[in-house]
């Protein structure tokens, strides 16, 4: 989740929990490195953002 150099994953590699009112989403491999997101409906699609590092207690 850096976006340095590395192979190139697909959606297939995240998992996605709720998290409160939004979204914890980490790497399937990797769960240490987890961001919270937040998805806003807007019109007939939705936008996300990322808050920041989910916290180790997640």
């Amino acid at each position: 989740m850096s976006g340095g150099p590395g192979p190139a994953g697909s959606l297939r590699d995240l998992r996605a929990f709720p998290c409160g009112d939004g979204l914890l989403v980490r790497l399937r491999t990797e769960p240490a490195h987890a961001v919270r997101v937040r998805v806003v409906r807007v019109g007939t699609g939705v936008f996300s953002y990322v808050l920041g590092r989910a916290d180790d207690r997640l």
